[in-house]
């Protein structure tokens, strides 16, 4: 993956080949678990990297690019990212203090999205990623805001592909999206809304999460 690293100094054919291989690189377990390997490796002597980062890099340029193909397989491989099993521990909220953290054992497995997805608020428990995660995770949603931006008229499919992404993002670090959302200075409800039944189900979603996380 050091030349995936590189990924901004690559001609775009080179890009579009990079881009391409890591999103299929989803299509089996091994693969996927492969590029979601957070653990850090040296890229040199000074400076360390991880293969979720480096796809990471990847999945943002592309999304921001002028360039519709990469486009396409940037939004296909932040989607990928986002609704792959995520690991996490489950903190008893009344436990979730520096003192009383300490003391209890805690599980720490791959979660199914549905599980991260449909829990709420008043729930008893909270799932808790690596910060490693939550910073892709802030990474890709920067990207998919300024995409959904600077596009005036977004292929319905990625336009999907990028609110499906945020919602589960925002489960998982909803302060951090609502951060993005004001630094991009992006209005969601009126770029987004109207494009399709099932892209407006997830902007009702994300709005939802995020105006519940402000309370």
């Amino acid at each position: 993956l050091k030349y995936s690293n590189l990924f901004d100094e690559l001609s775009v054919e080179e890009q579009k080949a990079v881009a391409l291989f890591l999103c299929n690189a989803f299509s089996s377990t091994k693969g996927s678990e492969w590029v979601m390997y957070g653990s850090p490796w040296s890229l040199d002597a000074d400076h360390e990297t991880s293969n979720v980062r480096i796809a990471a890099k990847v999945a943002g340029f592309s999304m921001v690019s002028y360039t519709p193909s990469l486009q396409e397989y940037g939004s296909a491989l932040i989607y990928n990212i986002a609704l792959k099993e995520t690991k996490a521990l489950l903190v008893p909220k009344n436990k979730y203090t520096e003192e009383d953290l300490p003391t209890v054992q805690l599980p720490y497995s791959s979660v199914p999205n549905q599980d991260i997805m449909n829990s709420t608020d008043s729930s008893a428990t909270q799932f808790v990623t690596l910060k490693v995660y939550n910073d892709v995770a802030a990474e890709l949603s920067m990207a998919v805001l300024k995409y959904i931006k600077k596009t005036k008229s977004p292929p319905e499919e990625i336009l999907y592909r990028c609110m499906r992404s945020l919602v589960k993002f925002a489960h998982i670090i909803p302060s951090d999206i609502m951060s993005c959302v004001a630094m991009v200075q992006v209005d969601l409800d009126e770029l987004v809304v109207g494009h399709s039944d099932r892209v407006d189900a997830e902007m009702a979603t994300l709005r939802s999460k995020l105006v519940k996380s402000k309370q």
